[in-house]
């Protein structure tokens, strides 16, 4: 939800630092292989970068909750795409947290969205706050 909200609402730069640095982190603690969370995390930035510059004119919060939508499944279809191409070339057993499961997917879809929402309000209410 950061990296999302760093690309669309503060800079594109930051987003890939940050995605980068939080992969590297998320990495140490998961049980994939290092650094599949980093690339995910950047290609996930890359792809809102792209989003947001092609498609979508200003920084509002539909835009950003769209993005958010498209991005995060993104993510999870990424997710389960190298854990099946780790599982299929036999780098990895195929992790059982890598079932389907589609309320849990829909929960934390709502919950990724309800944080960006709160992050892009907060946002405008300091920015506002600072113009005056």
């Amino acid at each position: 939800g950061i990296t999302i909200f760093l690309a669309v609402i503060i800079s594109y730069n930051k987003a890939l630092m940050f995605g980068t640095l939080s992969g590297i982190v998320l990495g140490v603690f998961s049980n994939q292989r290092f650094g599949i969370s980093a690339l995910l995390l950047i290609i996930t930035a890359i792809c809102v970068h792209t989003l947001f510059n092609n498609l979508f004119t200003n920084a509002s919060f539909y835009s950003l909750f769209i993005i958010g939508l498209i991005s995060y499944t993104l993510y999870d279809v990424l997710e389960v795409a190298f854990s099946a191409f780790y599982f299929y070339f036999k780098f990895l057993p195929l992790p059982v947290s890598y079932e389907v499961n589609f309320r849990t997917y829909i929960s934390y879809l709502f919950t990724n969205l309800i944080f960006l929402g709160i992050l892009f309000f907060v946002y405008n209410f300091i920015y506002r706050k600072r113009m005056i």
